[in-house]
């Protein structure tokens, strides 16, 4: 039992302290994940131990599920997010490459001319 929380505990120190990821949303949420595999092992012991009513049991499950689910949606916000601007930063790049072609290439300065 003490094995358990000691390597989850150990867990959460070692990735807090290495800090693995450049992405700081990737790094919280591991954090996050880590400190809900805590609280589940917390949890787990509560109950081996007879230490929590069925009430009680049933209200730390629920708040164990509403956290889980919320990181969900979180991780589903922002994987959209980060797609629409991968997606912008291609168009934008897109249309910086063909201008700079365009440029170059004098076919802008006589659309310009014809234009105006």
């Amino acid at each position: 039992r003490y094995l358990v929380v000691a390597v989850s505990i150990l867990t959460l120190v070692i990735e807090r302290e290495s800090e693995p990821f450049q992405n700081p949303f990737l790094s919280a949420f591991t954090y996050c994940m880590h400190w809900q595999i805590v609280l589940f092992v917390q949890f787990q012991l509560l109950l081996d131990a007879q230490m929590t009513s069925s009430a009680g049991a049933v209200m730390i499950s629920i708040l164990l599920l509403f956290t889980n689910l919320l990181m969900v949606v979180v991780v589903a916000i922002d994987t959209r997010t980060t797609k629409y601007r991968k997606d912008l930063a291609k168009k934008g790049s897109a249309f910086v490459l063909a201008t700079t072609v365009l440029e170059e290439s004098g076919v802008a300065p006589a659309m310009r001319r014809t234009l105006y």
